[in-house]
């Protein structure tokens, strides 16, 4: 059973490890009380989130680390507490890398009841390199969580996501899920080396690269423990002229109901998938901004398909803001 101050510990390990902004940290009142305690916990807390190995490898944005340190120091100062050491030195350390005008930031998210974390390289704009794929989203996160929630719907079976992004859904279900492969995919540049590079830092395997003559939209092929893992180039517009080595069983997507001029493509796109494979289905995960919009990709799809809404995810188990309701609907192909 967790401690109460473990519980205080952990949480805001969380918070930090997902490089969120400040005011989005929850209770750190809290943690502060917890500080106060003795300088043990104030070195043990600098241990498990500005020192651990993967943050000094894949860092957390420095300005945001300066920050939360500079704020307990100072609210430990305020109630006259002893102060450790470490957080001095780190504090001149961090001044001393920021001027290095570090440019790479990331984002750490463990996964619930496992010792494994999911990295992804961060970009702050919410559209880079002309395209929103470089950005971590809400259902992107929503969509992870009813996969895990979900798990004996997925376990040894070939996943297949469309709009893959910056990959966090796709690596968080290879890593927690026990699927037989996942197929990330997306159709923009950008985010394809994107994609490449979160497997690159998430996978301790091998990496084989690939791209032959036979297939040239497949970009990478691995495996994260005993679920394989490939990026393949899969532009809407020409799905079914792609190559997909193995079919999917299960396709997934999350935030790809946000503009009506891909509706045509997209819905052309499931459509070829559903057919592939008797018996597979379609789960797509959908903020909701605006419903006239959800129900126009619906249209497009026509009496092909039957929707059902899914049930989402009962709990959260990773840190992530929350701005929309996400909804979830699972698609088959109607005989």
């Amino acid at each position: 059973m967790m401690t109460e101050k473990l519980q205080v510990l952990k949480e805001a390990q969380k918070h930090f490890l997902a490089s969120l902004s400040m005011n989005k940290f929850p209770k750190l009142e809290d943690l502060v009380d917890v500080l106060k305690e003795s300088e043990k916990t104030q070195a043990e807390f600098i241990e498990m989130t500005f020192e651990l190995e993967t943050v000094h490898k894949y860092p957390v944005k420095i300005s945001l680390q300066k920050w939360f340190l500079k704020y307990l120091m100072d609210k430990l100062e305020a109630c006259s507490c002893d102060i450790s050491e470490k957080f001095f030195y780190l504090y001149c350390d961090l001044l001393q890398r920021e001027k290095e005008n570090q440019e790479a930031q990331y984002h750490h998210f463990p996964l619930p009841s496992s010792n494994k974390c999911i990295i992804i390289k961060g970009d702050g704009n919410f559209l880079s390199g002309g395209t929103t794929g470089l950005s971590l989203w809400q259902a992107g996160f929503a969509l992870a969580e009813w996969c895990l929630e979900n798990r004996e719907r997925i376990v040894g079976k070939t996943v297949l996501e469309l709009g893959s992004g910056c990959g966090f859904t796709g690596m968080a279900i290879a890593a927690g899920c026990s699927a037989k492969q996942v197929i990330m995919t997306d159709g923009h540049k950008k985010v394809l080396q994107q994609l490449v590079e979160t497997v690159n830092i998430n996978c301790s395997e091998e990496i084989i690269e690939v791209g032959s003559e036979d297939n040239q939209d497949l970009l990478l092929k691995t495996c994260v423990e005993e679920t394989a893992v490939s990026v393949l180039n899969l532009p809407w517009e020409n799905s079914s002229d792609v190559k997909i080595e193995e079919p999917p069983e299960l396709i997934i997507a999350a935030d790809v109901v946000y503009d009506p001029s891909s509706f045509k493509d997209l819905s052309k796109t499931l459509l070829n998938l559903l057919a592939r494979t008797e018996g597979v289905e379609v789960i797509l995960a959908c903020t909701l901004r605006n419903e006239d919009t959800l129900n126009g990709l619906f249209a497009t799809l026509g009496d092909q398909v039957s929707v059902i809404e899914e049930q989402p995810p009962g709990k959260d188990y990773f840190v992530y803001e929350h701005q929309f309701p996400v909804l979830f609907f699972r698609l088959t192909l109607l005989s």
